[in-house]
């Protein structure tokens, strides 16, 4: 109960940002993603998430283009799904919303391929008399798609990323034996 309703305030999140009022400082002073830049410039981030079945690391790289408020670029994830392992390479797409506010929402989108690593588990414990069973998962690939939603909180060089985003990943999903998004929450830091 406790992650449905952490899952739902962060889903409201982002809709703070247009609720923020106008103050009497130029649009121009009013921080943003973007850190003060008119041309396109690096941005990389770093995040930390739980989801249902484990944890992940994301780390994602590439340009962001001021004017548009899009950014483009590609993202690393180690995830830990309940016992195996993954390792998902992709394309990174956000675009942030409004232009300039001290918080701002974005919607984004990953695709790519998710690699399930190798690995042995104990399927049971040893008894005295018979050996040890284990299954082991071999190296296998598969798409990876991932939807995401979330807030920046703007401060003078970096911004605090919180979000949800719904891993859409077959490899995983079949192997767990149903059919639907894995939901998950991150925190982390844009730069």
């Amino acid at each position: 109960m406790k992650r449905i309703i952490i899952l739902l305030a962060l889903l409201a999140l982002p809709f703070i940002a247009f609720a923020q009022t106008d103050d009497a400082a130029s649009k121009d002073d009013r921080p943003s993603v973007a850190h003060g830049s008119e041309k396109i410039k690096y941005m990389g981030s770093a995040t930390l998430g739980i989801d249902l079945l484990g944890f992940f690391l994301h780390t994602s790289h590439g340009a962001f283009f001021p004017k548009d408020n899009l950014y483009a670029g590609l993202s690393v994830e180690y995830s830990m799904f309940f016992i195996e392992h993954h390792i998902n390479i992709a394309a990174h797409g956000r675009w942030f919303y409004p232009e300039k506010k001290k918080v701002q929402g974005y919607i984004g989108v990953e695709a790519g391929v998710s690699v399930l690593l190798p690995s042995y588990i104990n399927a049971e414990e040893p008894t005295p008399g018979k050996d040890t069973y284990d299954t082991y998962y071999q190296t296998n690939a598969g798409l990876h798609l991932v939807p995401s939603l979330g807030m920046v909180i703007n401060f003078n060089k970096v911004s605090l990323d919180i979000g949800i985003k719904y891993n859409v990943s077959p490899l995983i999903i079949e192997q767990k034996g149903f059919w639907a998004a894995i939901p998950a929450v991150g925190i982390g830091l844009i730069f």
